[in-house]
């Protein structure tokens, strides 16, 4: 999937025109499908009906701020003028998005290793029960 929208993203950027902040926009968008897929199938399906009002909610104005934040390349165009603003702000969607992933990444090596424990002491209550 990656791929795909990556190049997709990369045509849509050619298509409007050749300055850097397009680019710099565009191929963000597939760390940020990347990130939202992470999101949801770590957290979201774990929470109850009112928990994933709460987190759709939040998504959504997540989201949008992250459109601000790519919007940007559209409106300065440069490489260094894009840059420059991010970097002002600490790059800070990027810095988030590497937050979401790597908690993301440890919940569920937690959540397998827990899985794996428990069917261990599955098989094992088996095996003393025969």
């Amino acid at each position: 999937m990656f791929c795909r929208v990556a190049t997709t993203m990369l045509l849509s950027a050619y298509w409007h025109g050749f300055h850097p902040g397009y680019y710099l926009s565009l191929m963000t968008i597939p760390l940020s499908l990347w990130v939202e897929t992470e999101a949801s199938t770590t957290f979201r399906t774990r929470l109850g009906i009112r928990g994933q009002r709460i987190w759709d909610w939040l998504h959504c104005v997540l989201k949008m701020r992250a459109y601000d934040y790519m919007s940007v390349g559209f409106l300065l165009l440069s490489f260094e003028a894009t840059t420059k603003y991010w970097h002002s702000i600490c790059y800070i969607y990027y810095v988030f998005c590497a937050v979401v992933l790597a908690l993301s990444y440890c919940c569920k090596q937690r959540g397998l290793d827990h899985m794996h424990n428990a069917s261990r002491n599955d098989t094992a209550v088996k095996k003393m029960s025969m």
